[in-house]
């Protein structure tokens, strides 16, 4: 019974940590002070956007019976967001986890924490996403707490925010 118990204990020396677990440690690759940085230009940019003349910025198109939404997107510890566009026939989870990957792969973007990560596990130039969140959620929110429940959670959210803006956890 012993046995059992420590192979399941030590089974991650052989297949390599969780992608919670590299989530958690990845955060560390951006310094306490840059991240209280970020948090305040988002909160100060999100002031500026609440100005009348940003307001008159379109965040949806509607055409017919569809409407095509914009939304921004960066990954978790920089401040730089990147335009996704989303139509409302094709509003769910994987299809925006589609369009970030297209985007950031497109971009060549190199996630924050690679040249952190030991090179044993630092894994080759894919990107893969651990978690999708609204911008302005608590690393314990982005990590445990916050998940969408579904392609009708992340729907209301689109329709409830113009313009959403999510962050992205590569891993």
């Amino acid at each position: 019974m012993r046995g059992l118990v420590n192979n399941k204990i030590s089974r991650w020396k052989y297949e390599g940590p969780s992608d919670s677990f590299k989530a958690l440690v990845d955060m560390a690759a951006v310094h306490s002070s840059c991240r209280l940085c970020i948090h305040l230009a988002t909160m100060i940019r999100e002031k500026e956007e609440m100005s009348p003349d940003f307001k008159k910025r379109p965040c949806n198109c509607t055409t017919g019976s569809e409407t095509v939404y914009h939304l921004y997107v960066r990954e978790r510890g920089r401040f730089q967001m990147e335009s996704i566009f989303l139509r409302s026939g094709n509003l769910t989870l994987k299809a925006l986890e589609s369009s970030i990957l297209k985007k950031f792969q497109s971009l060549k973007h190199v996630p924050i924490w690679k040249q952190e990560r030991p090179e044993s596990i630092r894994g080759g130039d894919e990107l893969k996403i651990y978690r999708i969140h609204p911008v302005g959620l608590t690393q314990r929110q982005a990590l445990y707490t916050f998940k969408f429940k579904g392609d009708a959670d992340l729907r209301s959210h689109i329709e409830s925010k113009p313009c959403a803006k999510f962050e992205v956890i590569f891993v």
